[in-house]
């Protein structure tokens, strides 16, 4: 696996936890 490759699936990743964190942020205000 590329560098590029394992770089842009952890940018993924990080991405959709930090959605996450803030869809729970929102619906708990």
């Amino acid at each position: 696996m590329r560098a590029a490759a394992v770089h842009e699936a952890l940018a993924r990743v990080n991405f959709e936890r930090d959605v996450a964190m803030l869809t729970e942020r929102v619906a708990a205000a």
